[in-house]
């Protein structure tokens, strides 16, 4: 079973261009806003990591990463992995996001490879610390509510793929 990501963009392009180049390594789930992925993130605990736009009708991704990072209701929802995909490529909108909690801010003309490099080496990143804090509850014998699911991925990256996400 892959691991579950959740894409964000009022682009069904860009949704398409994502979803092509994260495939074979995750599980995709699809919202066009921040209040359809918000609703989706609040019923699916699956979700393992977001892939969102910041500039979007009804709530835009800078919206939607505060009310993760904030929610107190959902706990697997506040160390969740947040990729911002986006054509802003100001200073203001990336530290706006990072500060917001973002994990890692991408351009939308950023070659495939390294979106899929980013975006894996981010889900590795929070599973190992997921996993680190679960060996360290049950060495407390404290029962984490559930244990992590293994990472069970595809390793294989195109050696040099020059497509882009806006193409």
């Amino acid at each position: 079973v892959l691991p579950t990501l959740l894409i964000v963009d009022d682009s069904p392009t860009i949704r398409a261009a994502v979803n092509k180049a994260l495939k074979s390594n995750f599980t995709i789930i699809q919202a066009s806003d921040g209040e359809e992925a918000w609703n989706t993130l609040k019923k699916n605990n699956d979700i393992e990591l977001v892939v969102t736009d910041l500039m979007m009708p009804k709530m835009d991704g800078f919206a939607l990463i505060s009310r993760i990072r904030t929610d107190r209701g959902s706990p697997h929802l506040h160390s969740l992995p947040i990729i911002v995909v986006t054509t802003l490529e100001d200073a203001n909108a990336k530290l706006r996001a990072l500060l917001s909690g973002a994990n890692d801010f991408i351009t939308k003309n950023t070659e495939t490879a390294e979106l899929q490099a980013r975006v894996m080496a981010r889900y590795k990143l929070a599973k190992s610390l997921k996993e680190r804090e679960w060996r360290q509850l049950a060495g407390r014998n404290q029962s984490p509510a559930m244990p992590p699911k293994p990472v069970q991925t595809s390793e294989t990256l195109p050696a040099k793929n020059t497509s882009t996400m806006s193409k």
